[in-house]
């Protein structure tokens, strides 16, 4: 059964000329595209496609988007894509935009213990990271910190060793977020070239990525570096056929907000 999908096509290139977004829009007038800006600065194209699972959808939206690009004779890679169903957009669109935030302040109150104490656990690995740095101190996520204290082992010990993450680990930690894989399950695939995967939320979000590291050049399987971030506690995993279903923990969350 098919439905409709917004598929958002981030593209590697910064101050592109009016006459480009005009061509693009025309090409893609009976996709419904609507051209701009990423947040970084690139050029962002976000069609409608119809499409009976995620991938088929970011199949063929990269494929519009490209047949747009050459039609034009212009070469752009693609650096990111998001597949959202219709419903979902819509879903979002409708909902509030800031969620429930607490303080420090409020951490101590939520887990009954001092200030130092609530400013030592933000400070674990574990705790999810802030989204903003004020005067008054870090902003977190209420939701994400009352998830914190549902697993948070009160009996104390001794502080956790640091992680020391590869680029190619970072990189697929960043993938897990960009796709909105933390706190909902992802599925991980295998493209069928190379060493590119397909990261895609629970939600119908996807990320296409290559393990490579920039350094050295060499491919890295993502079924090892997968493994590595298992026994780091970084992400949490099902595996089914040749694919995974992978959850960013809080752990996890908190290293990839730190690339």
């Amino acid at each position: 059964m098919t439905q409709a999908w917004s598929i958002n096509v981030e593209l590697g290139h910064r101050d592109a000329p009016d006459d480009l977004y005009d061509d693009l829009h025309d090409r893609l007038a009976t996709a419904h595209p609507a051209i701009g800006t990423a947040p970084n600065g690139n050029l962002s194209v976000r069609i409608f496609v119809e499409a009976s699972t995620t991938r088929q959808a970011i199949d063929t939206g990269l494929k519009a988007v490209s047949a747009a690009l050459k039609g034009l004779d212009v070469t752009i890679p693609v650096v990111g894509v998001e597949a959202v169903t219709e419903a979902e957009l819509d879903r979002r669109n409708a909902a509030r935009d800031i969620p429930d935030l607490a303080g420090v302040g409020e951490i101590a109150d939520l887990f009954g213990v001092t200030r130092g104490r609530a400013g030592q656990l933000t400070k674990r690995d574990d705790f999810p990271p802030a989204i903003a740095h004020l005067k008054s101190g870090p902003i977190y996520v209420k939701e994400q910190v009352e998830a914190f204290g549902q697993n948070w082992d009160r009996r104390g010990g001794r502080p956790a060793k640091p992680v020391v993450l590869t680029e190619v680990e970072r990189w697929l930690l960043t993938a897990l977020r960009d796709a909105g894989a933390a706190r909902s399950h992802a599925v991980v695939g295998w493209a069928e070239q190379g060493y590119d995967i397909v990261v895609t939320s629970g939600e119908g979000r996807a990320f296409v990525a290559e393990l490579k590291n920039s350094t050295t050049g060499e491919a890295e399987r993502p079924d090892q570096v997968i493994e590595r971030l298992i026994r780091e506690k970084l992400v949490s995993v099902t595996r089914r056929d040749d694919e995974l279903d992978v959850e960013l923990t809080p752990k996890g969350e908190k290293h990839a907000a730190r690339r």
